[in-house]
């Protein structure tokens, strides 16, 4: 009979015990046994993520992206790479342009982006006199010319006694003159009483800002017809001025 009652005792206290235990334990402590943890992550407040990151199918990035220490990219596989606003580059950029016979990059000369051409058609004097105004060199240039050419009809039995290229200065004094080989005059059908003389010629000659570039041609006779007259027209480029 006292065994039965100590045996009873005995259980009653390990009940005991073990209900004051779960009195005596947090409600939160007993919650994480049974309760899944879910964890947010916004924009407001990400998760951070280190190491390896795989990033698959089509991920769309918005605003501004700050990347520092940045690592080694390397793509593989020739993937497609679309840049829809324009792509800004700050810093010291090193670029290699790949230029190769097969695939030549274009390019334009300092002759090409800086070139002109200057046609005019004046009319002779009575006193056999012609001068074409050309060409003023802009500011802070200096002018190459390349080529000179002309064309002047005249009264028949008139021809060109000498005609040239003048470069004179803002100031209006005379720089430089070159005299042009002078065409044998030619008949012109659609003019019987008139004759055509021209020629042309490639050169190498300078002008500086404000010089006035001209055309001049004298004629052995006075000129009558009101259709006598001469153009000229030259053609090179410009370069800045040192």
């Amino acid at each position: 009979m006292n065994i039965v009652r100590r045996i009873i005792v005995g259980l009653a206290g390990v009940v005991v015990v073990a209900l004051a235990m779960e009195l005596a334990a947090p409600k939160a402590v007993r919650a994480v046994v049974s309760t899944l943890v879910t964890v947010a992550n916004t924009s407001a407040n990400p998760v951070p993520v280190a190491g390896n990151v795989a990033v698959t199918n089509t991920v769309p990035i918005s605003g501004n992206v700050n990347v520092t220490n940045v690592p080694a990219v390397q793509l593989s596989g020739t993937p497609s790479v679309n840049i829809a606003n324009p792509l800004s580059i700050g810093g010291n950029v090193s670029a290699t342009v790949v230029n190769t016979p097969a695939s030549p990059v274009p390019t334009l000369s300092a002759e090409a982006l800086n070139s002109f051409t200057a046609f005019l058609t004046q009319p002779f004097s009575a006193e056999g006199f012609c001068t074409v105004p050309l060409y003023t060199v802009p500011s802070g240039q200096i002018a190459v010319i390349q080529s000179v050419g002309y064309l002047t009809q005249m009264d028949q039995g008139t021809a060109i006694d000498f005609n040239s290229i003048v470069d004179v200065n803002s100031s209006g004094s005379l720089k430089w003159e070159l005299y042009l080989p002078v065409g044998s005059p030619v008949l012109q059908t659609f003019a019987p009483a008139a004759v055509a003389s021209s020629g042309g010629l490639t050169i190498t000659a300078y002008a500086t800002a404000g010089d006035q570039i001209s055309f001049d041609a004298f004629t052995t006779a006075s000129e009558t017809a009101s259709t006598d007259h001469c153009n000229a027209t030259i053609s090179g480029y410009t370069v800045p001025a040192p």
